[in-house]
């Protein structure tokens, strides 16, 4: 078998990634929020008052890479930490009523994004082309220590 790094599984996907992310924070730039921010944003659109650990494991980062974005949602008005009613010693993250007031547009934009990018795509294809690579991403996890890497992510 020849090697072609464009035939790779891993690179197909991270090109896919970094251009993808480039794509969705240049769209939402006239609002203050980069390529390093929105996939926080969508999360907390999908489910506000979470800890800043539980955002962590879904995106699969480290608690440094999400408290620098979050440090910069916060200072542009789009969050705020609050102490758990249950724990005080920990922060939920919340979305503003700035926040809350962008949601459509914000939503709207990853969505458009998400139509140009899957443009001329059979939606079969797309569905399989998920399904797969939601089975990749599966097996990734479990072949890294037999441990989820989202636990790895967590622990820092």
């Amino acid at each position: 078998m020849v090697w072609r790094r464009d035939g790779i599984l891993g690179r197909c996907i991270s090109v896919c990634n970094r251009v993808g992310m480039t794509y969705v924070g240049r769209q939402l730039s006239p609002l203050g929020i980069g390529k390093g921010q929105f996939m926080h944003m969508a999360e907390l659109y999908y489910e506000d008052g979470i800890s800043q650990e539980e955002l962590a494991g879904r995106l699969y980062m480290d608690k440094g890479t999400v408290a620098r974005a979050l440090g910069h949602l916060e200072n542009k008005g789009y969050i705020e930490k609050r102490a758990d009613a249950k724990d005080a010693r920990k922060k939920l993250i919340f979305l503003t009523e700035k926040a809350k007031k962008l949601e459509g547009e914000f939503i709207g934009t990853l969505i458009r994004c998400n139509v140009n990018v899957t443009e001329n795509i059979p939606d079969e294809e797309l569905q399989t082309c998920i399904s797969v690579l939601q089975r990749v991403a599966k097996n990734m996890e479990s072949s890294v220590n037999d441990e989820p890497l989202r636990k790895e992510v967590e622990e820092g």
